[in-house]
């Protein structure tokens, strides 16, 4: 065991550490002085793991000097038994290394990360991406929330969206005759999207958006409804 400086660990630790491989160890304190890493105490399993922690960590923890933490699990994988390696630092508070501090951190783990500005407008539009999986073919399919039918060309556009031949859809009402309608299928990119849409009507927009994030490439279907103020009713 090697410290990022260059601090190595005295062979008394080294021969502790591989006594402890065989489980009779619940908890190593690691320390430095003149300049080595030294084994500053121990503790040896009296329950669970989690039964332990507390009562084997909390009261290492010392406020006016580091130190390092190997905690043993009771899990075991092809090397042995599993350790967590903690590193304390008077500046921490005790409760970010109590078991219930452990246990928020494996949360956190396990929650999504923080989201840049950039990111949080990728998930909403993952959000509201199209399903067109959805059966196109059927004489009722509607939009979601609208029980106006699309009409037949509109149907063989959004078919179309589903096999990439075409990147853009644009869909209107026919308020008289209660219908969803096709007005272009113009390719469009990213760039052009703004002046696809009207400043008198509303329209609803199908687009294909072809992107990468994090180094893989994405082709998604962004769906845009577009309403120019109070120019036009709402129904």
């Amino acid at each position: 065991m090697a410290h990022q400086t260059g601090i190595h660990a005295t062979e008394e630790l080294k021969e502790f550490f591989a006594k402890a491989r065989a489980g009779s160890i619940r908890l190593i304190k690691v320390i430095i002085e003149d300049e080595q890493l030294v084994l500053g105490a121990s503790q040896e399993p009296v329950g669970r793991w989690d039964q332990d922690y507390d009562r084997a960590v909390l009261p290492l923890l010392d406020a006016q000097e580091p130190c390092y933490l190997l905690f043993r699990l009771d899990s075991q994988n092809a090397q042995g038994f599993e350790w967590l390696f903690l590193a304390w630092s008077p500046d921490n508070s005790p409760d970010d290394l109590s078991l219930a501090g452990y246990q928020k951190h494996l949360s956190s783990c396990a929650a999504p990360a923080p989201l840049t500005s950039a990111e949080r407008e990728l998930q909403q539009i993952r959000i509201n991406e199209v399903k067109t999986e959805i059966s196109v073919e059927s004489k009722h399919q509607t939009l979601q929330g609208l029980a106006f039918p699309l009409q037949p060309e509109a149907q063989r556009a959004l078919q179309q969206l589903k096999q990439k031949t075409v990147n853009y859809i644009q869909l209107k009402l026919d308020l008289e005759r209660e219908t969803i309608e096709l007005v272009h299928t113009e390719p469009t990119n990213v760039a052009q999207l703004p002046s696809r849409i009207p400043r008198d009507a509303a329209r609803y927009h199908f687009f294909l958006y072809k992107h990468t994030h994090e180094g893989d490439a994405l082709e998604s279907v962004v769906f845009i409804y577009s309403m120019p103020g109070y120019k036009c009713s709402i129904k």
